[in-house]
């Protein structure tokens, strides 16, 4: 896997799994998504406690789930939004 802007190309290119899932969801999920940013690296979010076999991702999906009332929260976007900062952008979305 070749990274340009972090310049890992060529023979500093890495090796990469990478896993995507596709799915559809009704049109109410758009209209009920939204974005926040929080502090911290997209690598914690996703990482799974060895204990509880949950991320942080997955905790706060279900946190809002209960706080919302919602059937489904799904957070489909992981990203760091700028490199000056440490901040992560969440884009969840509830049904």
């Amino acid at each position: 896997m070749e990274d340009p802007v972090h310049g890992q190309t060529g023979a500093a290119a890495v090796r990469a799994t990478v896993e995507v899932t596709v799915r559809r969801i009704p049109a109410v999920a758009v209209t009920r998504s939204g974005s926040l940013r929080v502090r911290g690296r997209p690598e914690e979010l996703v990482a799974r406690d060895p204990e509880t076999g949950q991320s942080k991702a997955d905790r706060f999906a279900g946190l809002m789930k209960k706080y919302l009332n919602a059937s489904v929260v799904d957070v489909f976007t992981i990203m760091v939004r700028t490199r000056e900062n440490n901040f992560t952008s969440l884009s969840p979305a509830s049904i």
